[in-house]
């Protein structure tokens, strides 16, 4: 059983979190096209898991216990013209980002989504790009999701 929160002596609370950021190679081209990318384990470099929510089977936050929860998708990117950074709550699109920048330019953005999610409930993470372009890796792209309450 994952750890959920845990209390300790100074009063401060651990509760469950995760952080990933793109790997060197999900970085750089990306090639344009229509579908959607989901972000795997394969494309992460992990930083930190508490409490075991990441699902590395299906490449998924997991809820362990009902609360409230934030998941945030960001990047640094370039030629990115038409690109979509998606969050999505269980087979749900619930927050989406249309990240720009004009030719040899970089652009930043950044997608937040805040829900309840009971437990079981869980995130995935996807892009879709039809026109080509840059994402800048670790640490200036990645995905995090945690407990707020």
């Amino acid at each position: 059983m994952p750890r959920l929160i845990k209390a300790y002596a100074d009063n401060h609370i651990e509760r469950p979190f995760f952080y990933a950021a793109l790997t060197d190679s999900d970085a750089g081209a990306i090639a344009p096209g229509t579908s959607t990318t989901k972000v795997t384990n394969a494309n992460l470099v992990m930083h930190y898991n508490i409490g075991n929510c990441w699902d590395t089977t299906n490449s998924r936050f997991i809820a362990p216990v009902t609360g409230l929860y934030r998941a945030d998708f960001w990047t640094i990117h370039r030629n990115v013209q038409t690109g979509i950074l998606q969050i999505y709550k269980n087979t749900v699109l619930e927050s989406y980002s249309h990240p720009s920048a004009p030719s040899n330019q970089w652009g930043t953005s950044a997608l937040h989504f805040q829900c309840r999610l009971l437990e079981g409930e869980y995130f995935e993470w996807k892009w879709a790009n039809s026109s080509g372009g840059e994402f800048y890796s670790d640490p200036y792209s990645g995905i995090s999701a945690h407990m707020i309450g």
